[in-house]
């Protein structure tokens, strides 16, 4: 059994966080958010990451996970600074206070990863491949597409362009990100095949900046794969962070 190629068509870079936001969500609407934590034990990526995405709101550029507020970012005892994590708890995302962009730490409270294991990633590196996820999985306008056979995939791969973004941390294992005409598609690897067909099936994201722009491109490819879930525009959780 095949696992399709994602990779054939020349991919398009997305060079920073600035880039990417301006791309998806247009201009900014807000000017930018004064910090009234310590900078000084804030590393500059991060505060300048966070800067940048208050400028189109946390609240609509982050919805699937959760960011930790200007205003209340500092550093721990053991000089860890947290500033993301997974809706449910699962997994939390740190820095320290080590130059500028410094790599980012992750988390899994009471699991296999406790305290903090280093992921590869600088603070700028995390932060765009972490909204480009937002923007795929927490967008408004999205649909989840089950079941989209081997066939359907080379399809979507050869007519989207990939996305070419750092490297990815542990929410993101597994995916590869495909960019069309006001879509963002997020294709999972196939976890198992289906035994009575002996083909691997995908699970595909789609959001779209528009709902106009969701409706044509499931005109074009909505029948990929069993009927299609939208999803509702709420975040999975608003309660507070975990620690």
């Amino acid at each position: 059994m095949d696992v399709v190629d994602m990779t054939a068509r020349e991919p398009v870079r997305v060079d920073g966080l600035a880039q990417f936001l301006t791309s998806w969500f247009g201009l900014p609407p807000r000017p930018e958010q004064k910090i009234s934590s310590d900078e000084s034990m804030i590393p500059r990526a991060l505060v300048d990451g966070h800067r940048l995405i208050s400028r189109w709101g946390i609240q609509s550029v982050v919805r699937f996970n959760h960011a930790v507020d200007l205003d209340k970012l500092s550093a721990d005892d053991n000089g860890m600074v947290r500033f993301w994590y997974e809706n449910q708890g699962c997994w939390e995302w740190a820095t320290k206070y080590q130059g500028d962009d410094p790599l980012v730490y992750e988390s899994e409270p009471g699991g296999e990863f406790e305290p903090w294991r280093a992921i590869g990633q600088t603070v700028s590196e995390f932060l765009l491949s972490a909204v480009i996820f937002e923007a795929a999985l927490g967008g408004v306008n999205r649909i989840s597409m089950r079941e989209v056979t081997g066939e359907g995939v080379r399809l979507l791969s050869t007519s989207l362009k990939p996305l070419e973004i750092a490297a990815e941390s542990r929410f993101m294992a597994g995916t590869r990100f495909f960019i069309g005409p006001g879509v963002l598609v997020d294709i999972e690897e196939p976890v198992s095949p289906d035994g009575s067909q002996g083909q691997n099936l995908y699970r595909a994201w789609v959001s779209a900046r528009s709902i106009e722009e969701l409706n044509l491109f499931m005109q074009e490819f909505g029948g990929l794969g069993r009927k299609p879930r939208q999803r509702s525009d709420s975040r999975t959780d608003e309660g507070p962070p975990p620690w």
